[in-house]
């Protein structure tokens, strides 16, 4: 899931509850060297992806579209090249769900910079071509 130098300079969509983990996950891709673009509710993330072109994403599991994760919305996007998770720690139910609607990684909940990091450039062979063929989309 290397993040390629193109797609460095798109803004990082970050969507999740207001709080400080939300902020916390966008402090950290400023220090990384991205830009990031936050969203609280669907609708937000709707109105961002209507008005944005984003590559990357990170969106917390909760945040639900038409019954299904806001993540599977976003997997449908030809665009998004890099699709995290963020969900509860050992919540292995969440961890599948997001998995299945199209993320590429799962990180659990709150992520470090070290995790965020890794996950940013943690090469992998495919984007999980399998799950993105499901019938979440």
């Amino acid at each position: 899931m290397t993040v390629n130098m193109k797609e460095r300079s798109q803004p990082f969509l970050i969507a999740g509850p207001r709080g400080p983990e939300t902020q916390m996950v966008t402090n950290y891709l400023s220090l990384l060297g991205f830009e990031a673009r936050k969203a609280y509710t669907v609708d937000q993330v709707l109105e961002l992806i209507r008005s944005n072109i984003f590559a990357n994403a990170i969106v917390a599991v909760e945040l639900v579209f038409e019954g299904k994760p806001i993540l599977a919305k976003l997997a449908q996007l030809p665009s998004i090249k890099c699709l995290i998770a963020t969900g509860p720690a050992q919540d292995r139910v969440a961890e599948k769900a997001a998995r299945l609607a199209g993320a590429d990684m799962y990180l659990p909940r709150p992520p470090t910079l070290e995790s965020l990091a890794k996950a940013l450039w943690q090469p992998t062979s495919n984007r999980l071509a399998e799950t993105k063929q499901t019938s979440y989309r």
